[in-house]
C-alpha cells in the first residue's frame, strides 16, 4: 500500500475514532474505515434539509464508495454490490432518519446511553463522533434514552417472555398439522426439524402457512396442548425470543468475544432473534465485506468502547459471554 494511501486511512479512521489493530490486515482495517465513513455520509447528506430524496442518498453514497475504493491497498477487486442498499437498510431500520415514500427525514437529535458511551441519533455534519460499523456515538454517559426502548428491542427476560407470550396465544381446539419443531441438539445445525422431542413436553413448532411456503403459522406445545402464537407476535420476532430462551432452558447458548486495544471480535454461537440482529449489525463491521448482506452470518467486529454495553446486552437474552483478552 503506498504511503499516500496509508496516510489517508489512518486519518480517516482517526476522525471516526478507529484505530488499525496489530491483529488486522490493512485491507481489513481500510473496509472498517470505508464502510463507517459511507455511514457517515448517509447520515449527513440531508444536512439542515427537512428531508431530502433516497435516490440523491443513495446517489451521494455511491460516488464515495466509487471513489474509496480506487484507494483500497489491494488490486484484487472487491464486491461492493448491494453495500449502499443494504447500509442504508440498516440505517432506517434502526432509525437513523425517517423513511417518507421517496424521501428520508433526519431523526431529531437524541443520546441514547449505551453503558459508557452514548449512541448519537440525529446526526449533524459538523458534530465530532466516533463509529462502531455504522453506529456513531460519544465517549460519554448519557441518563438520556434507553438502548432497549430506543432501538425496539424486545425488553422481558426469556421465562417472562415465553409465560407471556403463551398467556396470549390462543388454544388450538382441532388438530393442526405441526411440520417441524425446535431443534435442541441443533442436529445438522438447524433450528427445526421434523421431529420433536419426547423428553421435552414444552417446545415451539411451526407449519407453512396455506399458499406460501415461505411463511410460517407458530405454535406453543406443553403435553397435549397446542397454542398459536399471535400474527403480530410472529410479525415483531417475538416468537425468536421465545425460541432462543427455550434453547437457553437446555443448555446456555454461548458468545465468544476476543478483546484486543482496537477491536473486539465476537462470535456467535447461536442465531440473535431479529430485532437484535439488526441492532448488533448497526454497531459493527462485518468480519468479511463480503458478509454485508448476509444476515445469518455470526462474526462481526465491534469498537471496544461499545463492547460492554452490547455485552450487557447479550447477557440478558440469557448468552453465556465469554471473554477472552488477547
Amino acid at each position: 500500500m503506498a504511503l499516500g494511501t496509508t496516510a489517508f486511512w489512518q486519518e480517516a479512521g482517526k476522525q471516526m475514532g478507529i484505530l488499525k489493530d496489530c491483529s488486522e490486515t490493512d485491507l481489513s482495517f481500510c473496509c472498517r474505515v470505508m464502510l463507517s465513513a459511507l455511514s457517515k455520509w448517509a447520515l449527513t447528506v440531508a444536512g439542515g434539509s427537512e428531508q431530502v430524496s433516497i435516490v440523491k442518498v443513495q446517489q451521494i453514497v455511491e460516488e464515495k464508495l466509487a471513489g474509496y475504493l480506487k484507494v483500497l491497498p489491494t488490486d484484487d477487486t472487491i464486491n461492493s454490490e448491494g453495500i449502499v442498499e443494504t447500509m442504508y437498510k440498516l440505517l432506517l431500520e434502526n432509525g437513523a432518519f425517517y423513511h417518507l415514500r421517496y424521501n428520508v427525514r433526519p431523526a431529531p437529535h437524541k443520546l441514547i446511553g449505551c453503558g459508557d458511551i452514548s449512541l448519537i441519533r440525529g446526526l449533524t455534519p459538523e458534530e465530532k463522533v466516533c463509529f462502531s460499523g455504522f453506529a456513531p456515538y460519544v465517549v460519554e454517559s448519557s441518563p438520556d434514552g434507553n438502548m432497549a426502548d430506543d432501538f425496539m428491542l424486545w425488553p422481558l427476560v426469556g421465562s417472562e417472555t415465553i409465560d407471556l407470550v403463551w398467556r396470549r396465544s390462543t388454544t388450538v381446539e382441532s388438530r393442526v398439522n405441526l411440520e417441524e419443531y425446535l431443534n435442541i441438539e441443533r442436529t445438522s445445525g438447524r433450528y427445526f426439524s421434523s421431529k420433536k422431542n419426547p423428553s421435552w413436553p414444552f417446545t415451539l413448532a411451526r407449519s407453512r402457512q396455506p399458499g406460501n411456503n415461505s411463511s410460517y403459522e407458530y405454535y406453543l406445545i406443553t403435553g397435549d396442548e397446542v397454542r398459536h402464537i399471535p400474527g403480530d407476535y410472529v410479525e415483531a420476532s417475538i416468537h425468536e425470543y421465545v425460541r432462543l430462551a427455550m434453547m437457553n432452558k437446555v443448555k446456555k447458548q454461548s458468545v465468544t468475544a476476543t478483546i484486543r486495544e482496537s477491536i473486539v471480535s465476537v462470535e456467535c454461537g447461536y442465531l440473535l432473534p431479529a430485532p437484535d440482529l439488526r441492532f448488533i449489525r448497526f454497531m459493527s463491521w462485518p468480519a468479511n465485506i463480503a458478509d454485508m448482506k448476509d444476515a445469518f452470518k455470526f462474526k462481526f467486529i465491534l469498537h471496544p468502547a461499545v463492547w460492554p454495553g452490547v455485552r450487557e446486552r447479550l447477557i440478558s437474552l440469557g448468552y453465556e459471554v465469554h471473554e477472552n483478552h488477547d
